[in-house]
């Protein structure tokens, strides 16, 4: 059997990777980031999915453990890694739909900070 990708894949992991594919949106899968825990301690994460282009990331949320991926997004959020939590075993469509719906919506958010520094800076050296 030929390695791949994704043969390390899980199913819910599978169907996202298919969809960010057919929308023509470049993936990595597994890209490493570093952060510190809620103890403050470095840790390696492994977010599902890095969108690269857009300097997001998607983590696919197969099954139904609210807890930990409240945990997990609350440690991203501490360290300003944008992160998208897809719950892929809730209606297909709503996934799919929130999952590009958030890539847009990110990506503005993101636009809009870099805007206010651009000009803050601007301004500081007027």
């Amino acid at each position: 059997m030929v390695d791949s990708v994704y043969n390390k894949m899980s199913d819910a992991e599978r169907l996202v990777s298919a969809y960010l594919t057919e929308f023509g949106i470049f993936w990595l899968y597994e890209h490493a980031v570093t952060i510190k825990d809620e103890k403050d301690l470095q840790r390696t994460y492994y977010p599902d999915f890095y969108l690269p282009e857009f300097g997001l990331h998607v983590e696919v949320c197969g099954a139904n453990r609210e807890e930990e991926y409240k945990r997990r997004a609350n440690i991203y959020f501490k360290n300003h890694i944008p992160v998208i939590f897809v719950h892929t075993f809730k209606d297909e469509k709503d996934w799919k739909n929130y999952l590009i719906s958030n890539i847009v919506k990110k990506t503005l958010e993101k636009s809009a900070l870099l805007q206010e520094l651009i000009v803050n800076n601007m301004a500081k050296q007027a």
